[in-house]
């Protein structure tokens, strides 16, 4: 009993990445829906990302939304935008080709914002996260 006890945490986590990569790994390794269209495939290097994806986000009266972006790259391109999703053209923040950053955006005005990230060639790991506070 003490060897199965030991086991069945190493024949879980094994279940579960084989299961993890062969979701992943299904089809041509495409996300794609209303939250863009992102290739992945798989290089010596790690996952390699082409595409584009979207994140949309909430400002409500009285608040301010705060969009927190962490960029680990080891390769490639990675461009961000975001902007109001009624006007593309009004940007609050635009970035091309950056390298490894820790940033912040602020959007004081109620609206709602769309996160843009396009990537080319990308090698690396990336996280957007959203948060309101009061004015």
């Amino acid at each position: 009993k003490k060897i199965l006890y030991s086991v069945f945490p190493a024949i879980v986590f094994i279940i579960y990445a084989v299961v993890s990569f062969a979701a992943c790994t299904i089809g041509d390794n495409t996300i794609s829906d209303e939250y863009g269209n992102m290739n992945i495939t798989y290089g010596e290097d790690g996952i390699i990302r082409n595409g584009t994806e979207y994140y949309t986000y909430q400002v409500e009266n009285g608040s301010i939304g705060v969009v927190s972006v962490c960029i680990a790259k080891k390769a490639g391109r990675i461009d961000i935008d975001i902007y109001p999703t009624d006007c593309k053209d009004d940007t609050n923040y635009k970035g091309r080709d950056l390298d490894s950053a820790t940033f912040s955006v602020v959007l004081s005005e109620a609206n709602e914002y769309k996160v843009c990230i396009t990537v080319k060639d990308f090698v690396g790991e990336y996280e957007i996260s959203w948060k309101t506070e009061e004015k």
